[in-house]
């Protein structure tokens, strides 16, 4: 027999393992694709709407009025009204409302006389992404009534209207945002959340696998399927996960470029063997945890550490470049890392090809270092038939 129909009478034997494998098929199949149904619903919108924040309105001016309007018009923020200062607290403290804007009394007599009122908000910081979608908003709010406050008062001066709009200029910073000029937070966090929703389900269906056979003791009918070919064994355990997940991936980033409307990537090509580079890669740290903690329950405990921590660390949230030493080189160990930043040059960044080059690199390195030995190990441990310790325990 042939080495190719070896390999295919493994994959037959994964195939039947997948039919009467629950768990292998929410791993495979109803996980990944819940997942991604989920997060797109989520995030259908682009940016939050409707951010709900609590007015408390002392001066009930015409100024006050109108500030309240155009904050409202605002598709950012959906104000509600308060009777008094103890009452917004209370909103604020209990989640009603992300934040809390004071109009004080004596603001429209105090602008009308040529003082500068200093209306109050407070934001509930903690909460960091909306926090930072309704200071920005508001900060639009009343640098537009505040231009509006300025024009009229030169105005009432006597200025001519040339004049007085020229004294409302100043000095301006002509900034230009890159790559996602719409603050979209789909091009964001839904094109990193979705690569570590799969690198979790590749990991754990490769490690699952692999680590049935040593945990239910059924590795010799696994070698019996290559006819004791342990190379051909192993490849033909991981080839149907390999394509699979690959296929999914391709398929996500089909959706992504698609249904979502991001940016379409620039070099396909480039996107498309860099994401079976990352499923490869993935498989390869699955593989390496199986290979040298050989036990299942240690495996999964490791991998959930790993690809667990890896959205935290991937520079998604907070920038590598301010992260300590060891943190750094965590996250260049992680895949999702570097997928992600593949997803940016090629979709958001538009570089060529040869732009990607190190971040391919990585993906190969990564998949070299892991995989390599842990190819080696499973390889020696299965060719001697080595006892796996503490096979009895892990998961059922």
């Amino acid at each position: 027999m042939d080495a190719a129909k070896r390999v295919a009478k493994v994959v037959g034997r994964e195939w039947r393992a997948f039919l009467s494998d629950r768990l292998f098929r929410l791993l495979m199949v109803v996980f990944p694709l819940a997942a991604v149904g989920l997060f797109t619903a989520m995030f259908q919108q682009g940016s939050p709407e409707n951010l709900p924040v609590a007015v408390c309105d002392m001066d009930r001016t015409a100024l006050s009025r109108s500030i309240i309007r155009m904050a409202d018009a605002s598709s950012s923020m959906a104000l509600f009204s308060v009777e008094d200062l103890g009452e917004g607290r209370r909103a604020v403290l209990s989640g009603r409302a992300y934040g809390l804007l004071v109009l004080s009394e004596g603001m429209e007599r105090e602008v009308l006389s040529g003082r500068a009122p200093a209306p109050r908000f407070y934001i509930n910081n903690q909460i960091m992404l909306p926090a930072g979608v309704i200071k920005r908003a508001m900060l639009n709010v009343f640098s537009g009534v505040s231009a509006g406050v300025k024009l009229k008062v030169n105005l009432a001066k006597g200025m001519p209207e040339t004049r007085a709009r020229e004294r409302l200029s100043g000095i301006h910073v002509a900034s230009r945002i890159l790559y996602n000029p719409n603050l979209d937070y789909r091009w964001y966090l839904y094109a990193s959340i979705c690569p570590f929703l799969m690198k979790i389900f590749i990991m754990s269906a490769t490690v699952w696998s692999v680590g049935k056979e040593m945990k239910r003791e059924t590795v010799p009918g696994w070698l019996r399927a290559a006819q004791g070919r342990v190379h051909l064994a192993l490849f033909g355990k991981l080839l149907p996960l390999t394509l699979w997940f690959t296929l999914v991936c391709w398929a996500m980033l089909a959706f992504f470029f698609g249904a979502m409307e991001l940016p379409r990537p620039h070099g396909v090509a480039t996107l498309m063997g860099g994401t079976f580079l990352f499923v490869a890669a993935c498989q390869a740290a699955a593989l390496f945890l199986v290979a040298f903690t050989g036990e299942l329950a240690k495996a999964v405990s490791m991998m959930s550490l790993y690809a667990g921590s890896a959205f935290v660390f991937a520079g998604v949230t907070f920038p590598a470049a301010a992260m300590p030493l060891a943190a750094r080189i965590w996250h260049a160990t992680l895949p999702l890392t570097h997928m992600v930043r593949l997803i940016n040059e090629q979709a958001l960044k538009g570089l060529d090809p040869g732009g990607s080059v190190n971040t391919l690199g990585a993906l190969v390195a990564i998949g070299l270092v892991c995989g390599a030995p842990a190819w080696a190990r499973l390889i020696r441990r299965l060719a001697v038939g080595e006892p796996v310790p503490g096979s009895a325990g892990g998961m059922a």
